[in-house]
């Protein structure tokens, strides 16, 4: 979150320094592209590494059916999870505040969903959840534009989901009892760390690790969930773009009341202002 809100910061300085902070825009561009050419070359040799860790934590299992098992309950319950949150939280808020049937506006966004669960990364799909919103769900440009790049960045709910998940998991493995604190405390930790996470495939593993360390479990399974983490990230990365979505949704209506009230003020002062003008008129020729 400090991040967040430094880099917020950050570039409303620099664009009102214009020319005197170019030198440093041009830098964090450049250690950007650094930066991605780096991330690019660790992810092809990544495979190698993975796979070091998932045969690693296979050697230290004493069940493996038992543990084969726990990763498909583990599965299940991701998807229960992102289910309960896309197709019955989501669409519940969106009929409270905009009052209209979330169905049809979930058949608008298919489209990025599709494209969610194919690139798995919000910033990939936000071209196409900004066209969805706006073509065919009649979402201002503007509040789409606002709200979604937020949204991609900071409402990450099926990620949030899954940490909390991966630590408790994890813990039943070590055989550890979570108290009600530490259970409070793991979704905490696994809100904000979801709202700082970055939005490209695969991002959460190096979260899960800080959200596992916050509450003293071991990290030494954690291969296990590097193994069947690309199908997951998948059905969270949709989680994610549906709240965008949605979001987007609410808050055109939001906007849209506040016009309309705005309107109405603006229509009751001119009224006031050409009924005083009439008023004393009338006044000034009953004097005459």
């Amino acid at each position: 979150m400090g991040l967040i809100i430094f880099s917020i910061l950050l570039g409303v300085i620099l664009r009102k320094l214009g020319e005197d902070g170019r030198p440093l825009l041009e830098f964090c561009r450049a250690w950007l592209h650094v930066i991605m050419m780096l991330v690019s070359w660790i992810m092809w040799i990544s495979p190698i590494g993975i796979l070091s860790l998932i045969a690693g934590s296979l050697t230290e299992v004493e069940d493996i059916v038992q543990t084969f098992k726990n990763v498909g309950l583990f599965v299940t319950v991701n998807f229960v999870g992102c289910f309960i949150q896309a197709f019955i939280v989501y669409p519940s808020l969106y009929f409270f505040f905009v009052r209209k049937n979330p169905l049809k506006y979930l058949g608008g966004i298919v489209p990025a969903m599709i494209t969610a669960f194919g690139t798995s990364s919000s910033s990939a799909t936000l071209p196409v959840t900004i066209r969805c919103v706006t073509e065919n769900n009649k979402v201002d440009r503007k509040v789409a534009q606002f709200c979604l790049p937020i949204g991609a960045t900071c409402n990450m709910d099926g990620s949030a989901l899954y940490f909390a998940t991966v630590v408790i998991f994890l813990a039943n493995l070590e055989k550890i009892n979570l108290s009600f604190g530490e259970v409070v405390l793991t979704a905490l930790i696994a809100m904000f760390v979801s709202a700082g996470a970055s939005e490209i495939p695969s991002a959460g593993l190096s979260y899960t690790i800080l959200c596992l360390e916050a509450v003293g479990i071991p990290t030494k399974y954690i291969g296990l969930i590097f193994a069947i983490d690309w199908f997951i990230d998948r059905i969270q990365t949709v989680n994610n773009v549906m709240g965008d979505a949605y979001g987007a949704g609410i808050l055109n209506q939001v906007t849209d009341m506040t016009d309309q009230e705005n309107n109405v003020e603006k229509s009751n002062s001119k009224l006031n202002v050409i009924f005083n003008a009439h008023a004393a008129e009338e006044k000034n020729n009953q004097h005459v």
